[in-house]
């Protein structure tokens, strides 16, 4: 995995990326949206035949949608508040974290 950089001002997604990571995919936590994406790189165009070959993993609250140029299925989570207190938020931010950890070996069972 890269060593993190810089950011900009307004950034709230935190993104993951590690080398186990299958599809030319990454793992997005939108914070201020409450979402957890396995974002499959340019494949949006391909949204319903994806649908179609992994609608048996499409279960227990994910789902399958574009987003720009690309395709993800997501995992709603809670909403993360980046200038509020970390320690309230403690439980948003774990469960972001267990919905990162599912879609990344999720990414080992889709097919593109």
């Amino acid at each position: 995995m890269k060593h993190p950089g810089g950011k900009p001002a307004g950034a709230d997604w935190a993104r993951f990326n590690p080398i186990e990571l299958k599809n030319a995919s990454v793992v997005i936590h939108k914070w201020e949206d409450g979402a957890v994406d396995l974002t499959i790189l340019r494949a949006g165009a391909d949204i319903e035949r994806l649908k179609q070959l992994n609608e048996s993993l499409l279960v227990d609250g994910l789902s399958m949608l574009t987003t720009g140029e690309s395709a993800a299925i997501r995992i709603e989570v809670p909403e993360m508040n980046r200038f509020g207190e970390f320690a309230p938020q403690i439980d948003k931010a774990r469960d972001g974290l267990l919905a990162v950890s599912r879609l990344i070996e999720l990414s080992h069972k889709i097919q593109v």
